[in-house]
């Protein structure tokens, strides 16, 4: 996936975005408070809202909805993980390669 580029939010802007697990935001200046939707299923109707502070980082537990209300002037940079099938790919490739190398004579 792409990497969005650094979001800036006023005071009294809110915003909505969805988020994969392991999703990480990370709040290089201002402060603002994240709102997390409720899981499927959840025992818990309300979750709790996080304030993050410059420098704080939020790591989404999993796929989830959440609401940004910007408290003063932010600077939110957001960064998506790396999908299985791509972390997993140069270990196939090692692999494959290593079943076509030849094998020494004996």
């Amino acid at each position: 996936m792409n990497t969005p580029a650094p979001t800036e939010m006023q005071p009294g802007q809110s915003r909505m975005l969805q988020l994969p697990a392991g999703a990480c935001l990370h709040l290089s200046s201002g402060r603002l408070v994240l709102h997390p939707t409720p899981g499927w299923l959840e025992i818990a109707v309300e979750t709790p809202a996080h304030t993050l502070r410059a420098g704080e980082v939020y790591v989404a537990p999993r796929r989830v909805w959440v609401r940004l209300d910007a408290l003063a002037a932010s600077r939110l940079i957001w960064r998506w993980p790396v999908p299985r099938a791509a972390a997993a790919a140069p270990l196939a490739w090692r692999a494959l390669l290593a079943r076509l190398k030849p094998r020494a004579a004996a």
